[in-house]
């Protein structure tokens, strides 16, 4: 029995139903019942069917043509939208030169060729690609500036994507104001692996990612980055209806403090064997629009066995932190407080301990219980810091401890018999030296230009 048509207008979805009722749905294109089309069609037919059973196949062709249609993968939610192009098929397979549409508001071409085997050649936001059919789902690979690695879609929606990267260098030319221009409604479950993640001047180094779409955005189930000199672990949830938002709660520990901060970009002004932080942070707009200047929620910090380092007049000095640090360093309070310290070392202050809470609101860091104790002196920090302004609003508190410093110091001047003398003033006094000798002082001003005032002596 032959068919011939020279033009049907018809629509997609009625020619995807037609071909999956003939014995063609038991081949290669067994592929199309896991699409929905939709959209119009135009095309040409021609069907050879054998009348015999056994004696010939079924041979098809067709030539088609498709305007503004739309394509989804309903195991994961992801469609495309306004597909466009001519393609051939028949009873073998599909083939396409180029096919054009939309993935989540980007454009994407497609090319298609299913014999001998089901190939999908991918270009895509820069990236080019070639999708592969595995038994357990579709595979691709990158391999650019951008990453490297793989990607498997699998058959199965109760499964996630998989995707392992060698390497993901984000996009540095993404500003924190850019519009969101991805299309949450479908994003699917994804679990990414990565071993080494950089995000302009940030080195996250291996990064897990386990991601779950929501109502209304996207869940990050679990988050782990990590290197030598950090661990991170963290959960939470990007909402993009009504107002677009990011939070995420969790924990932050390491071993190397000054590496870490010299890997992320940050001054390394502070030297510890062991900090920790815990953290509950929220801020507008998604997860690559994070900025200090828009953070809310609080954090804890604590760090041990350790030194604030003296950055003096380096290029440190001059971001952020940097004169505070400087202020607290070994040189300027030997200077502020007129002691001899030069028995102990002199590019920062050593401590034991540095512990905070801080509270993240309007642009603005407030504490009002910051304590770093060292064996030279304990400092308290209340007040504010201001990120968006970059201005100072502190009370810093200044106790030397004269009972561990000052025997040194007489006798190091005085002699073995002054030492003693200083020791029997330290045991009988002690506490009273230290609480006449506290000093304080308030911080105004700019992070460039603070102002330093004496208030009590």
């Amino acid at each position: 029995l032959h068919i011939d048509s020279d033009e049907i207008n018809t629509r997609l979805e009625k020619g995807h139903a037609f071909l999956l009722a003939t014995p063609l749905a038991r081949g290669t294109l067994s592929q199309l019942k896991n699409l929905i089309l939709n959209g119009p069609l135009q095309l040409s037919l021609q069907m050879a069917i054998p009348l015999e059973s056994g004696k010939q196949k079924l041979n098809l062709l067709g030539q088609a043509r498709t305007e503004n249609a739309k394509l989804k993968i309903p195991a994961h939610n992801i469609q495309l939208d306004q597909l466009t192009g001519p393609f051939t098929f028949n009873q073998d397979g599909v083939s396409a030169e180029k096919l054009t549409g939309i993935l989540w508001k980007k454009p994407i071409e497609l090319a298609i060729n299913s014999t001998p085997n089901m190939q999908i050649i991918i270009h895509y936001d820069d990236i080019l690609t070639h999708l592969k059919l595995e038994p357990n789902g579709w595979r691709f690979s990158i391999d650019n500036q951008t990453a490297k690695g793989t990607v498997l879609i699998p058959n199965s929606n109760l499964q996630p994507i998989l995707a392992n990267f060698d390497m993901i260098n984000l996009d540095s030319s993404i500003e924190s104001n850019e519009t969101n221009t991805w299309n949450f409604k479908q994003l699917p479950k994804i679990n990414l692996n990565a071993r080494e993640v950089r995000y302009k001047q940030i080195n996250f180094g291996a990064v897990q990612l386990k991601l779950n779409p929501i109502v209304g955005g996207v869940l990050v189930r679990e988050l782990n980055a990590g290197d030598a000199n950090y661990h991170l672990m963290a959960s939470g949830a990007w909402h993009t209806q009504e107002r677009n938002s990011t939070e995420l709660i969790g924990q932050l520990d390491s071993a190397n403090l000054s590496n870490f901060l010299r890997s992320w970009g940050l001054p390394a002004s502070i030297a510890a064997e062991q900090a920790h932080m815990r953290f509950n942070l929220n801020w507008q707009g998604a997860p690559h629009q994070f900025s200090v200047t828009k953070l809310r929620g609080h954090f804890s910090f604590n760090a041990t066995n350790g030194q604030i380092v003296d950055i003096g007049s380096s290029n440190e000095a001059k971001l952020n932190f940097g004169r505070l640090l400087t202020f607290l360093s070994i040189q300027s309070l030997t200077k502020r407080l007129q002691l001899d310290f030069s028995d102990l070392k002199t590019k920062g202050f050593d401590f034991t301990n540095l512990q905070g809470n801080f509270t993240l609101r309007n642009g603005n860091a407030i504490t009002r219980d910051v304590i770093i104790e060292g064996p030279v002196a304990s400092i308290s920090i209340a007040g504010r810091i201001g990120m968006l302004n970059k201005d100072y609003d502190l009370v810093i508190k200044v106790v030397p401890h004269f009972t561990s410093s000052l025997p040194v110091i007489v006798g190091l001047a005085g002699g073995p018999v002054a030492g003693v003398v200083a020791w029997l003033a330290n045991a009988v006094l002690g506490s009273t030296v230290q609480k006449i000798a506290q000093t304080s002082y308030h911080i105004t001003g700019s992070w460039s230009k603070p102002d330093v005032i004496k208030t009590s002596a």
